[in-house]
């Protein structure tokens, strides 16, 4: 989303939402956290609440009058020798702790961590740290005391953070952690929303139920036999895309680098996953092939690179499907039967990076399947806007850069 267009949506949030929202109770926001994104607790149960992607296996694809899909050739796979990658520990000045941090970066050189001290204190002492070159150094943040108390982090960029505090409510900063502003539980600020949906990939926008308001998804409103897409702070957009009621489950919605607003739904019976797309600001919508699931109630992983261009689906085990000229062609990995489990766009250019929790690799435009040498798998890979991978499993590790040619750190 362009800085103009951030800065428009503060002010009509700001105006519109003003007072709307309404609280979430605990166990819908830790329900929420565990079907949806990685949890990471330190001492003191801090969370870092990080993206992760939902495959589907999908049994065949239909388009243009029902004909089959194009077949692509299984990529060669090519492994080459372990390099050394660099490292960059997460350090704070004045505050050395052993335990794991919560980490999120907001692209390539900016990220923020939520770190803890017990050395068998309790409450564990807490820090809330900041870098601003992509995790050579860190520095701690001036908030208020936060020792024992859980922690949501929600981070719009390098200088905008906000931190939900478990029963007390939410703090904001716009100056890179040099000061903060509190809000009550039922008004947090329209950056908190803001940054939620730029982490879920809907940069600004969010479907809802009519006249809904909410800041967690399981508040949002979604049991209602009608839903509706919103842009966050100025309400419905211009010409709604078709959605389903809550039966087929609430319907994915993804804003690519582009402008373009993509829509993913499933009928019921027959598991159909139907995907919309406007190119024009919702003011139009148009329909494409759609795909059949062999897993009711479960949507796939739509997957845009940074610039909103090459669009991919999660598809069958060793196979996603690639959009091609307004239909799906199948590519299939050749991965010896796995399921290929995170799959992530480098760009039309760059191919993908793949990976399972055993190993990651490149498939390259030319159908080329090469192992990243040195590299484990992962459990979750955040692909950031400027197009910087982040990814995490027992390790967690920092790709800046675009198209496959890129470095890895190390940063625990």
């Amino acid at each position: 989303m362009s800085e103009p267009l951030v800065e428009e949506t503060f002010a009509e949030f700001e105006t519109a939402a003003a007072g709307t929202f309404r609280p979430a109770g605990l166990e819908l926001v830790e329900h929420a956290v565990r079907r949806r994104r990685r949890t990471r607790r330190g001492g003191l149960g801090a969370l870092a609440l990080l993206v992760v992607a939902t495959p589907v296996l999908l049994a065949g694809v239909s388009g243009g009058g029902g004909r089959a899909p194009a077949l692509g050739p299984t990529p060669a796979t090519v492994v080459t020798p372990s390099p050394a990658h660099p490292t960059r520990p997460i350090r704070v000045p004045g505050f050395e702790s052993s335990s794991a941090p919560g980490v999120v970066f907001t692209d390539a050189e900016h990220g923020w961590a939520v770190v803890d001290r017990c050395e068998g204190r309790l409450p564990c002492p807490v820090a809330l740290a900041v870098t601003g070159d992509g995790g050579r150094t860190w520095r701690r943040a001036a908030t208020p005391d936060l020792a024992g108390k859980g922690i949501g982090m929600y981070p719009l960029d390098g200088q905008t953070m906000v931190l939900r505090v478990s029963g007390e409510g939410f703090l904001l900063t716009t100056d890179g952690g040099a000061h903060f502003a509190s809000y009550p539980p039922d008004q947090p600020p329209p950056q908190a929303q803001l940054a939620q949906s730029r982490r879920d990939g809907r940069e600004g926008y969010a479907v809802r139920c009519p006249g809904a308001a909410g800041f967690d998804e399981e508040t949002n409103g979604l049991n209602c036999a009608t839903m509706e897409l919103v842009r966050l702070g100025s309400g419905p957009v211009p010409v709604q895309p078709e959605l389903r009621g809550p039966t087929t489950g609430a319907p994915i919605v993804h804003r690519g680098g582009d402008g373009r607003l993509w829509v993913v739904s499933q009928t019921a019976p027959g598991g159909r996953i139907r995907v919309q797309v406007s190119e024009d600001g919702a003011r139009s919508w148009r329909w494409l092939p759609e795909v059949y699931s062999t897993v009711a109630g479960s949507l796939p992983d739509l997957v845009l690179s940074p610039d909103g261009r090459d669009v991919w689906l999660v598809a069958d085990p060793g196979a996603v499907l690639h959009l091609e000229n307004g239909d799906w062609r199948r590519v299939h990995l050749g991965l010896d039967g796995q399921d290929p489990h995170l799959v992530r766009s480098l760009g039309a250019r760059g191919g993908l990076v793949l990976s399972d929790t055993r190993r990651t690799w490149y498939l390259t435009e030319r159908g080329v399947l090469t192992e990243v040498p040195g590299l484990p798998g992962f459990t979750d890979i955040d692909q950031l806007p400027d197009g910087t991978l982040f990814a995490y499993g027992s390790e967690l590790w920092l790709s800046p850069g675009a198209g496959p040619a890129r470095e890895w750190i190390k940063l625990y």
